[in-house]
């Protein structure tokens, strides 16, 4: 009995030396990662959106439609924010080139207004665009698609007039937030993307 005694005593210590080890370890992980917060938004995720620039450039006679997301995620070193906007309109197909350039000069004002500090800046209106920045304790990356045809058009009683199209204009953001110091490696970090 004594013998039963000592073993049930063996396991309990055991059982509650795991318990405190597995407790301990999940505060410890809790504490030392990262979430998503307003205030680990950058300036220029929480405002921009291109949706001025391309009212000034649709046709209005006929419809147009859009969606923006903003997402975000957990991690140790860093977390990660994503913005996106996805935007389906009428455009004469003239306008459709400065409409591109002025979506990307739209960007680069928008992160130099922000206190952004562009570390790249790629691609042109055909190939569309991508922008890497650093902004306070963020590292960036903006990627603007060529404008292209939609893949199945809106059902019209008659067909657009042959100077018009219907396009879809779709942009990416994504950063990584860190806690304390950008890494020295900005390069690397962006890679990432």
């Amino acid at each position: 009995m004594r013998f039963v005694r000592r073993l049930n005593n063996g396991y309990a210590v055991v059982v509650g030396s795991l318990w405190l080890v597995g407790t301990s370890l999940a505060l410890w992980d809790r504490h030392h990662t990262y979430y998503p917060t307003p205030e680990t938004e950058s300036a220029f995720l929480k405002s921009y959106t291109p949706q001025p620039v391309v009212e000034s450039f649709q046709s209005n006679q006929f419809g147009h439609g859009g969606s923006s997301s903003l997402g975000g995620g957990a991690g140790r070193e860093f977390l990660t924010r994503t913005g996106g906007f996805n935007s389906q309109f009428t455009i004469e197909v003239e306008k459709e080139l400065p409409l591109m350039i002025a979506l990307g000069d739209d960007l680069a004002k928008q992160l130099e207004g922000d206190g952004a500090q562009i570390l790249r800046r790629s691609g042109n209106p055909q190939t569309g665009y991508r922008f890497d920045y650093r902004l306070d304790h963020s590292i960036g990356s903006v990627s603007v698609d060529p404008l292209h045809s939609v893949a199945e058009p809106v059902k019209r009683d008659t067909p657009l007039p042959g100077r018009f199209e219907e396009v879809v204009l779709l942009m990416s953001i994504e950063e990584k937030w860190f806690p304390k110091t950008l890494p020295t490696d900005q390069k690397a970090v962006i890679a990432t993307f």
